[in-house]
């Protein structure tokens, strides 16, 4: 799963979550208060299994650029998610095999996905 929401830094891209963008930007894009935008989905990954639906659209903000028209993460093992790092820190002593329940919210509504980690999700993927 990669995040959606990314802004240049040194030229490097970096995943940031929703509270970079203002409260009247988030609701021009019909975006929820805090979250991490699902940008991109690996077919076969566990965000495959469980399907999560990534971004289909592209749209440039100041600063940066997020993937909009997919899911956003507000929250992994009921523990708040607004940036990538919060999704790491859920992840951080987990193992293949393990659970995670993800709420997301998609489409205005909000619901629970459960996923199985695999290897993958422990690979830092390029960006």
């Amino acid at each position: 799963m990669t995040p959606g929401l990314l802004v240049q830094s040194q030229g490097r891209v970096l995943p940031v979550g929703l509270s970079v963008l203002s409260t009247r930007g988030k609701r021009e894009l019909e975006l929820p208060d805090r979250g991490l935008v699902v940008g991109a989905v690996r077919p076969g990954s566990p965000a495959a299994r469980a399907a999560l639906r990534p971004g289909t659209r592209e749209e440039a903000f100041r600063g940066g650029v997020i993937v909009l028209g997919g899911d956003v993460i507000t929250a992994a093992d009921r523990q708040l998610v607004d940036a990538f790092e919060d999704l790491q820190s859920v992840l951080i002593d987990r193992k293949e095999g393990d659970p995670v329940t993800l709420t997301v919210v998609r489409g205005g509504q909000t619901r629970t996905v459960q996923l199985t980690l695999d290897a993958s999700a422990f690979r830092v993927q390029g960006r």
